[in-house]
C-alpha cells in the first residue's frame, strides 16, 4: 500500500503549502487517478487544510503523458488563477524558472530522498492569466518549483522469498520502472534483488536494437522508462532467445504486457492492464507465480511425457504391422482389437496429468523441443519394433501359432509393453533413482494392463476373437517384456548421456 509520507518545500523542510498544490492537482484532474493520486487523495493532513470542491473552482486541465511525464490543473481561488503541475521532479526542473545553484540545492533533496526509497514527485505551480479559458502544454513554462511530495511503496513481506524461488527455478529478474534510478536500485537491494547494472531512459534510447539486445542481458534494473521503450527491452531479450514474462497494472504496462511471451497482471489492475493480461493472479500472494511455474513446468513434462510415449509406440507399431503383414499369412491385429488396445490404453494415460516430475526439470526451463521428440521417436520406436518382431517369430515360427492365438498374443505383449514402458521412460533416471511415480499412474496402469489380460486369456476374449493360450506362451512373452524394459532403461541411459536433455534454455 502507497502512503503518502512527507512534503517538503526546495528547502528539504515540511511545508503544508505544498501538500495543499499536491492535493488540489489530486483531486482536480479527471484521468485515471493512479496509487499516487489515491494516496495524497487519502491523507488525513489534507482534510484539515482545505476543501477542494468548494473553494477551489477547476477551469481546465493539460492530463498527464509519459512524454511530459506531469499533468497541470488551472483553477481559480478568491479571485487568483493557478496552474499546479504535479510529475516527475526531473521534468517540471525543465519547465521552472530555477537558476543554477537553486537547481542545485533542490537536486540535492531530490537525490536524498530517491536514496532512502522514496518515490518522489515534484510539485511546481504559478498564476496565470484569468483572461482566457483554455489553457495548452505550453502554458506549464515558468514555473515556481514549490518542492517535493515522497510516497513510501513498500515491498510485500514475501516478495524477497519469492524473487529467491524464482530464481532458484533460473529464470531472471529485471526491473523495468518509471521511477529514480536510486529508488529502484534501493528496492532491489531490499529485496534481495543482485543487480547487474542500471540503465536509463535516455542510455535506452542512445542504443541501437542489436546494442540493447547485448545490454539488456547485462542489466537488472531500467529506470524512468517510457512504455516503447519497455517494448523496446522485452524485444532485445526475446530476440537473443529468451522467455519473457512482464508483471504489470498500470495503463503504461498494458503493450508490454501484450508484446511479452507471458503477460500478468493483478485483480486490482486498470482495467486495461487486465485486457491485456495473459494471467490475471486473483490473490495478493506473489507465491502464485511460483506455484504458476511449477504447475506449468510439470504439467509441460508430463505432456512432453505423453507425446514421446506415444509417437514412439505409433512408430514401432508402424514398422510392426506393415513388416508383419510381408510374412504372417493373417493380419497380426484384427481392428477389433486395435480400438480395445487403443480404448484400454488412452483410459489409462489420464492420470498421467498428476504424475511427478524430478526436480531438475522442474527447476529449469524446458522449452517446445521437435528435435529431442524426433530423436525419441526413432531410438525407441526402433527397439519397441525390434521387440515385436522377436514376439512374431517366436509366435509364429517357434511355438507355431495360428491366427486367434498369435493374434491373442501380440496383444498381451504389446499392451502391456506400451502402457508399462511410460515407467521407465517418464524420468530421465534409472528407474529406481527418479522420483516416484503418482498412485493414481501405478493404479491406472497396472488395472488397465490387467483388464487386458484378462479379456485376452479369459473366455471373454471370444468376442474380440481371442483364444486360449498355453502357459509356455505366456511365460515367454513375459521374458519378452522383461527383455524389452531392461533393453529401454539401458538405451535410456545412453540416449541421455548423448545430450537428451540438452534442450534446456534460457527463461
Amino acid at each position: 500500500k502507497i502512503v503518502l509520507e512527507t512534503h517538503l518545500n526546495v528547502r528539504g523542510m515540511d511545508d503544508d503549502e505544498v501538500l495543499k498544490w499536491a492535493y488540489l492537482n489530486s483531486f482536480h484532474q479527471t484521468g485515471l487517478k493512479n496509487l499516487l493520486d489515491q494516496a495524497v487523495l487519502d491523507h488525513a493532513e489534507v482534510h484539515n487544510l482545505i476543501q477542494a470542491d468548494e473553494l477551489y473552482m477547476k477551469v481546465d486541465e493539460s492530463p498527464f503523458d509519459f512524454e511530459r511525464r506531469r499533468e497541470s490543473v488551472v483553477f481559480d481561488y478568491d479571485g487568483t488563477r493557478m496552474l499546479v503541475s504535479k510529475g516527475a521532479p526531473e521534468s517540471l526542473f525543465d519547465v521552472s524558472n530555477l537558476n543554477g545553484e537553486q537547481k542545485k540545492i533542490i537536486m540535492d533533496v531530490f537525490e536524498d530522498l530517491s536514496s532512502s526509497g522514496y518515490r518522489v514527485l515534484g510539485i511546481a505551480s504559478k498564476k496565470v492569466s484569468s483572461s482566457v479559458d483554455r489553457y495548452t502544454n505550453a502554458d506549464e513554462k515558468d514555473l515556481d518549483f514549490n518542492g517535493f511530495i515522497a510516497f513510501i511503496d513498500p515491498p510485500k513481506p514475501e516478495v524477497k522469498e519469492v524473487l529467491q524461488e524464482l530464481e532458484d527455478k533460473h529464470i531472471e529478474i529485471k526491473v523495468i520502472t518509471g521511477d529514480h534510478r536510486k529508488v529502484a536500485e534501493k528496492i532491489a537491494l531490499e529485496v534481495g534483488i543482485i543487480s547487474k547494472g542500471t540503465l536509463e531512459a535516455s542510455e535506452v534510447d542512445a542504443l541501437t536494437d542489436e546494442e540493447l539486445a547485448v545490454k539488456a542481458e547485462q542489466t537488472t534494473l531500467f529506470t524512468r522508462v517510457t512504455p516503447i521503450q519497455k517494448n523496446r527491452i522485452i524485444a532485445a531479450l526475446q530476440s537473443k532467445g529468451h522467455t519473457v514474462g512482464y508483471m504489470g497494472d498500470g495503463i503504461n504496462d498494458a503493450p508490454a504486457l501484450r508484446n511479452a511471451d507471458v503477460g500478468i497482471s493483478v485483480d486490482n489492475a486498470t482495467d486495461v492492464a487486465k485486457e491485456a493480461a495473459d494471467i490475471i493472479l486473483l490473490t495478493k500472494s506473489l507465491k502464485q507465480l511460483v506455484r504458476g511455474v511449477t504447475e506449468g513446468r510439470k504439467t509441460f513434462a508430463n505432456t512432453v511425457k505423453y507425446i514421446s510415449m506415444a509417437v514412439s509406440s505409433n512408430f514401432g507399431n508402424m514398422f510392426s504391422m506393415t513388416g508383419a503383414t510381408l510374412f504372417l499369412p493373417f493380419l497380426p491385429m484384427l481392428p477389433a482389437q486395435i480400438l480395445l488396445t487403443n480404448l484400454l490404453y488412452e483410459s489409462s494415460q489420464f492420470t498421467l496429468t498428476l504424475d511427478n516430475v524430478d526436480d531438475e526439470i522442474v527447476n529449469q526451463p524446458n522449452p517446445w523441443d521437435i528435435a529431442f521428440i524426433k530423436r525419441f521417436m526413432i531410438t525407441f520406436g526402433i527397439i519397441s519394433s525390434v521387440f515385436d518382431f522377436a514376439t512374431f517369430f517366436i509366435l509364429f515360427k517357434v511355438f507355431h501359432l495360428t491366427e486367434g492365438a498369435f493374434q491373442t498374443g501380440w496383444f498381451i505383449e504389446s499392451f502391456a509393453s506400451q502402457t508399462l514402458v511410460i515407467f521407465i521412460i517418464r524420468t530421465h533416471k534409472s528407474i529406481f533413482k527418479g522420483i516416484k511415480p503418482h498412485i493414481s499412474l501405478i493404479l491406472s496402469s497396472g488395472i488397465a494392463v490387467l483388464l487386458a489380460w484378462l479379456i485376452g486369456l479369459s473366455p471373454i476374449g471370444a468376442i474380440f476373437g481371442f483364444t486360449q493360450l498355453t502357459a509356455w506362451v505366456i511365460t515367454t512373452v513375459i521374458f519378452i517384456l522383461i527383455g524389452y524394459f531392461v533393453t529401454v532403461e539401458v538405451a535410456k541411459k545412453i540416449f541421455y548421456a548423448k545430450g537428451g536433455l540438452k534442450g534446456f534454455k534460457r527463461a
